[in-house]
């Protein structure tokens, strides 16, 4: 389980730095080779600075934290529902 954590933490960051990059060496040659008119261009920026905005906010953080925290205390409630003894997710059968 936490061998998954540590190799999937760093092909994470390692994935998103690459994507950054490859994603500002796309809008650099857009702008060099002038594939875009002013307005367009324009629109281009706004998209930028929107995405920028979006990547930067603690809303995705506070979304993460918060599906975090209902998926533990889910998986929790479900442990503490089986009765003592059973194996896990397993209900004892009476007969």
């Amino acid at each position: 389980m936490y061998s998954r954590l540590v190799i999937a933490g760093p092909v994470l960051l390692g994935g998103q730095w690459l994507t950054e990059s490859r994603f500002r060496m796309i809008l650099r040659h857009i702008d060099e080779a002038g594939l875009l008119g002013t307005e367009d261009r324009n629109r281009m920026d706004g998209m930028t600075s929107l995405v920028k905005r979006l990547r930067d906010s603690i809303l995705p953080e506070v979304a993460i934290l918060v599906l975090l925290l209902v998926h533990t205390l889910t998986r929790s409630r479900a442990k503490w529902m089986l009765p003592l003894g059973s194996p896990m997710g397993q209900r004892p059968t009476y007969t």
